[in-house]
This record gives structure tokens, sequence and C-alpha cells, in this order.
């Protein structure tokens, strides 16, 4: 039984830097995304719950969604939204523009479920609220962020999506794909995707890295250090560094497993001096 749970917990830390800590896809840069309290963007056809009003004197109707990623939306949706949307309807009386809105409706619950792919990343809002007839299911909302080199978004004072999405809807789910630079590969650009297939990237992982600095350090010591021994006089294996540590590694190496195994079996210990003054 021990045994089993220290093999789950290793299973549990080996695979631990595959979950990301932090809210957002794995991989993926969405720093300026989170750094907007909200976005916004306007459609200028009905669609699914969102039905453009034709008020008497009214010039044009359209509908804005608004959505937060990694919070709730702060403002204008009902508690606990992570997307909603609202009808606009314009006036113009004596050249001035004025904006009459509906009441604003939660297309999809806050939520953190991001789906991270190759070139595209994908946030699923769930079960927003229900909208007349009641019969029908919750709405759900899905983004899709996908790569594009040259869609570059930055934070603005009027929180408005730099790039026109596409919306469709389906039964009762929305999905809104948005062209977005940091789904790229490495998060910004640097992979392929409609912005330009830039071959593969690899990056090198620490345990790389200690190898390659490891295996010429060893030269260099026992290079160096047979050099200043050789200069002190020694003749023989006396020149190489540390002989006597070096021929008794192996056996301190033994030692190490047995100490191992005879703490896991709850056995004795027999260490390699042992096993020489036997025989």
């Amino acid at each position: 039984m021990a045994v089993v749970l220290h093999v789950s917990l290793l299973l549990m830390f080996l695979l631990h830097p595959c979950i990301s800590a932090n809210c957002g896809p794995l991989n993926k840069d969405i720093k300026v995304l989170k750094e907007q309290d909200y976005w916004y963007f306007e459609h200028p056809k009905p669609i699914g719950s969102c039905k453009h009003l034709k008020l008497e004197g009214s010039s044009n109707s359209t509908c804005i969604f608004y959505f937060s990623i990694c919070k709730p939306v702060p403002r204008y949706c009902p508690d606990n939204s992570g997307i909603c949307l609202v009808t606009k309807v314009s006036f113009v009386k004596e050249n001035t523009t004025l904006d009459l809105y509906s009441e604003f409706i939660n297309i999809g619950s806050y939520s953190e479920d991001f789906k991270s792919e190759a070139d595209s990343f994908t946030l699923l809002f769930p079960l927003g609220e229900v909208v007349p007839p009641e019969k029908e299911p919750p709405i759900t909302t899905e983004l899709q962020f996908q790569c594009n080199d040259s869609a570059t978004w930055s934070s603005s004072s009027d929180r408005k999506v730099p790039f026109q999405p596409k919306v469709t809807f389906s039964e009762t789910k929305y999905t809104i794909v948005f062209d977005y630079s940091g789904a790229c590969k490495k998060g910004g650009g640097g992979g392929g995707g409609r912005g330009g297939d830039k071959g593969p990237t690899a990056t090198l992982g620490v345990g790389s890295i200690l190898l390659i600095l490891f295996f010429p350090g060893m030269f260099l010591y026992c290079v160096v250090g047979a050099l200043i021994r050789k200069g002190q006089g020694k003749t023989g294996k006396d020149v190489i560094p540390h002989a006597q540590f070096l021929s008794d590694l192996p056996g301190l190496i033994a030692d190490g497993f047995s100490f191992t195994l005879a703490k896991i079996t709850c056995s004795q210990m027999s260490t390699t001096e042992q096993k020489y003054d036997q025989m």
C-alpha cells in the first residue's frame, strides 16, 4: 500500500508541470486578454438570442457581446457571467444619436475551462440563463482563439475587440472565433497557422542543459586536475584527481541501492565491504 501511495505521489509530482497553475491555456500568451477587465464587440446581424429591435423612429439595431477572461464580467452582465449580450437600438434626432439598450442576457457563466491546441485555444462558458421559451435548455458559448501572427491585441481604454470575430449559433450554442497572435506556438506568433508556417521550433529543457554542462565540465576537471597533479610530480594512477574516491564510487553507488532496497523491503542492509569480508 505504501509503495502504491509513493508511486501515486510521484506521478502527481511529475505531471504537475503539465497542469496550468494560473488561469489560462497551456503554452499560450493571454496576458493582454486578462489585463482588460472586459472586452466587447458589435455584431450587425441578429443571431440566436440576439434579436434586433425595430422601434419606431430607430435608425439601426446591433447586438453587443461583452466578455471577460479569467474573471466574471464586472459590468453590465448578470452576476457570474463570463459573457453576455445586449441589443442596442440607435435613434437619430436633430443630428444627435441616442442609444437605447435592451435587457442584458447571460449566454455563458464564468468559467476557466480552457483547451489548448497547437495553434489555437478555446474557452467554454457553460450554462447561461434560460431565455424564452423556458423549455429550451440554457445557452452556452465557446470562444475560439486562432493563430494569426498579424492579429496583435492590445489593451485599450474603450475595451473594444480589435479584430472583428466570426459568430455562429447552432441550437443553443454560440461559437465565436477570434484571430489572435497569442494563440500561436510559444504564445505570440512564433508558430505556424494562418500567419505563416515557420516550421517546428524546439527549446532545451533544464535536464538537457545540465547534461550539456556536466560532460564538458567533467572532461575539463579531469584534464586540468591531471595537469596540476603532474606538475606536482605525481605519476601513474596518482595523476588522476581523487583516484581513491573514483575507485570507491561503484561500491558507494551499490551501497546506496542496497540501502534503498533495505528500506523498501524492511530487510537488513549489507554493504559492499561486508560482502568482501565474507569472501
